[in-house]
């Protein structure tokens, strides 16, 4: 079950290669959540000397996959770089609070997990159908 609902990408296109603080302030999150995604795999990077360089492609990529909480539906399979610690899980209920949304999912060893509250504009990655392997 994919929902497109895509990052924002500048109306005038992406420059050719970027670093994490552009792709952090382009997207509003916390610059650690751009490092760790690009730790996990989740968006390609090549390191050039101490920087981390991502290319428009990979960020373009990247930003399809990409949904808000506040649109996650039950049986959705979404990386978190926080949750799970990065696995794939299986949304089994996302529902909102007054400022926060409160997500339950279920890993692959079959344990329900809640983590923390967060605001429904936090950014969660779609695992395609034919990559969500046991959950």
């Amino acid at each position: 079950m994919m929902v497109e609902f895509p990052l924002q990408l500048p109306a005038r296109g992406l420059p050719t290669r970027m670093g994490s603080s552009y792709l952090a302030r382009l997207w509003d999150v916390d610059y650690r959540n751009i490092v760790r995604w690009a730790e996990l795999g989740l968006l390609e990077f090549r390191q050039e000397g101490l920087a981390r360089v991502y290319y428009r492609p990979a960020v373009e990529a990247f930003a399809r996959a990409a949904i808000p909480v506040r649109l996650l539906k039950p049986d959705m399979v979404v990386r978190h770089p926080r949750w799970a610690a990065g696995t794939p899980v299986r949304v089994i209920e996302a529902l909102p609070g007054p400022l926060m949304w409160s997500v339950t999912y279920r890993t692959a060893d079959g344990t329900l997990e809640h983590p923390p509250r967060c605001p429904g504009y936090r950014i969660v990655l779609q695992v395609p159908d034919g990559q969500a392997g046991d959950l």
